[in-house]
Formats: C-alpha cells, sequence, structure tokens
C-alpha cells in the first residue's frame, strides 16, 4: 500500500511496484489507510508493506497512521516515506516504529533493495 496526497506520486510508485511485480493499494489520506489496512487483514489478499507519507496534507500524517495501523497490526511492515532525508523520523525511522525509510527520489534499485529487505 503507498499513502501519499499527491496523485503524481502514488502513479510513480505503483509503476515502480509493477515492474517489481508487486501489487499496489494506492490510497491518498491516512483515514483511508487505515480503513483498507484493516480490511485487508481479513481477506487473503493481506498487505503485505505500507509506504506513508510523512505529511499529508488535511489529514493525519506518517506517524499518527503508523501508530493506528500498528496497533491494529503490532507485527505491520511500515516504511516511512519523504522528501525531507533530514528531519528526525527519517534519519531515526525506527525510534518512530518503522522498518525502513525511503526518500523520495525516485530510484527503482532503490525502492526494490528496500523492500526485499523489508520482505526478508
Amino acid at each position: 500500500m503507498v499513502v501519499d496526497d499527491d496523485e503524481d506520486v502514488r502513479e510513480l510508485m505503483k509503476f515502480h511496484l509493477k515492474k517489481l511485480e508487486c501489487e499496489s493499494i494506492l490510497v491518498s489520506n491516512g483515514e483511508e489507510a487505515i480503513h483498507h489496512y484493516q480490511h485487508s487483514l481479513n481477506t487473503e489478499s493481506a498487505i503485505d508493506v505500507a509506504i506513508l507519507d510523512l505529511s499529508l496534507r488535511g489529514g493525519i500524517g506518517g506517524v499518527d497512521i503508523a501508530d493506528k495501523i500498528r496497533a491494529i497490526d503490532p507485527q505491520a511492515k511500515l516504511v516511512v516515506f519523504s522528501g525531507n532525508t533530514e528531519c528526525d523520523e527519517m534519519r531515526d525511522f525506527q525510534r518512530f516504529g518503522f522498518v525502513a525509510a525511503l526518500e523520495k527520489i525516485f530510484k527503482h534499485d532503490t525502492i526494490k533493495n528496500t523492500l526485499l529487505e523489508v520482505m526478508s
């Protein structure tokens, strides 16, 4: 699942994930992300990894989404996603409950390697 308020970013991530033969759910806000994650737990197609934008316009951001998802599923694999690499949430992502951090500089190999690491 990719959570970002920018449609172009979501579509670009979808493109990269498709090249990696990964299915993707694209959502634009935190409430929708939490709903999709919770719903997926009750199906055969549970979400393996959620990539959460740190800052979302008009709603809760990545840290709050991560907290709510971990309350539903403490084993959730959550990746923080931001263009601001200097913030605490990106530099010390594990302290905020994330398993990895991705910069919003879209390098296919970086996305691939991060997902492989998270899934192993």
